[in-house]
């Protein structure tokens, strides 16, 4: 939501929407920008850094870790 801040609310919503609607049989790892993260997590990633979370059924999203890639 660069082009766009205001939509990023929205954006985050639907994204979480769509986490909480996959299966829980694997790991699943996206790669995307750090605006995307912290909106989803509220953690500002260096570029690079690698943050892994925990996702509930309601869709609460928990840091769980976070790896430095430089």
């Amino acid at each position: 939501f660069f082009g766009a801040p205001e939509d990023g609310r929205e954006q985050t919503m639907r994204l979480r929407d769509w986490l909480t609607s996959l299966p829980t049989t694997a790991p699943l790892v996206l790669v995307t920008h750090q605006v995307n993260v912290t909106g989803l997590t509220a953690a500002v990633p260096q570029s690079g850094e690698l943050v892994f979370v925990s996702l509930d059924s309601a869709g609460g999203v928990t840091v769980i870790g976070r790896e430095a890639t430089t």
